[in-house]
């Protein structure tokens, strides 16, 4: 479906979201998204994460976090060119 849609889109110019969705285009993306929050939400099993070691999760937070963050503020900025400002906490409109 990814590789349709990138056909459809921006390969054969066949849909443009903004111009056939129009305004509705924010809207529609912040309900799939919460959406597809509140199903993973729904079906998460907080016991399966009980049996977890707790070294695991903390390492997780602790060494993992802050790479992904620094490489994605890096991404927006040289990639999406994005300010500084705005790439530290991945937010356009302010």
């Amino acid at each position: 479906m990814l590789v349709a849609g990138l056909i459809v889109g921006p390969g054969l110019g066949l849909f443009i979201p903004e111009w056939d969705i129009g305004p509705l285009l924010g809207p529609i993306i912040s309900v799939a998204v919460a959406v597809t929050l509140f199903e993973g939400g729904l079906s998460l099993n907080l016991n399966a994460i009980g049996g977890c070691r707790q070294g695991h999760a903390r390492r997780l937070v602790i060494v993992g976090a802050p790479p992904g963050w620094l490489l994605s503020a890096m991404a927006l900025h040289y990639g999406a060119g994005w300010r500084w400002p705005l790439r530290a906490v991945a937010c356009r409109n302010t």
